[in-house]
């Protein structure tokens, strides 16, 4: 009788411990998740800017074509940042 007293408290107190240490996993991995959550916003944030930035640069080469091609070259417009800026 006091053996399976014994071997149920054992269980009792692994199982605490197992309890504990899965918390504490857990409370990191939901740290890092939601590190991961902000980074990934922040990145699409940046991407739509990129992209914007990208089709600007796009319509101005264009119309930088179209006025080679017809003598009437439209003035260059002031660059707000360089790539070298961004690193």
């Amino acid at each position: 009788m006091n053996h399976r007293h014994n071997s149920a408290t054992g269980e009792t107190e692994a199982r605490k411990q197992f309890t504990a240490e899965f918390s504490t996993a857990l409370d990191a991995h939901k740290g890092l998740l939601q590190e991961l959550r902000t980074e990934v916003k922040d990145l699409k944030v940046e991407i739509a800017h990129l992209r914007l930035e990208l089709r600007e640069s796009e319509e101005y080469v264009n119309a930088l074509i179209a006025g080679i091609a017809n003598g009437t070259v439209p003035p260059i417009p002031a660059r707000e940042r360089t790539l070298v800026d961004m690193t």
